[in-house]
């Protein structure tokens, strides 16, 4: 299915925040999925990028140990790096990762960020990551 005209608008939105503040990734990953390549375009581009998006099969056919498994998996040389996804992995991945027993729930273009105490990406874990920031979509309509 192709995005809906919300889900374009609250990815531009969060877009135009990461924009503001200066929140560039170095690479973007994507699932293959439609509305998420429709989105990860829309971000690259309002973001400026010029890198290609990278496809990744695992990142929408598999849950959230492959998904840490592809983390692990990264070239050091990236510091930065935004996956397009879906849930329930995306919300489960940043459950695991974060040892919330609580729930946690990740809206539709809803984005987190998970920040590293490690100089690999091998080393990422539960022991040395932390929640930096969470942009909701819905922040765009509280303010209207």
């Amino acid at each position: 299915r192709p995005l809906k005209q919300r889900g374009v608008a609250d990815a531009t939105f969060l877009t135009g925040l990461l924009r503001e503040q200066g929140l560039l990734p170095d690479a973007m990953l994507s699932s293959p999925a439609r509305r998420a390549l429709e989105t990860a375009e829309l971000i690259r581009s309002g973001l400026g990028l010029k890198k290609e998006i990278e496809i990744i099969p695992s990142v929408y056919h598999e849950g959230a140990a492959e998904l840490m498994k592809l983390i692990r998996g990264l070239d050091d040389e990236c510091e930065t790096v935004m996956i397009v996804g879906h849930n329930p992995t995306m919300e489960n991945t940043v459950s695991y990762t974060l040892n919330m027993s609580a729930s946690f729930e990740m809206p539709t273009s809803a984005m987190a960020s998970l920040e590293m105490r490690a100089q690999h990406w091998k080393d990422f874990s539960t022991r040395n990551v932390h929640l930096r920031w969470l942009l909701v979509p819905r922040l765009k309509r509280m303010d209207q």
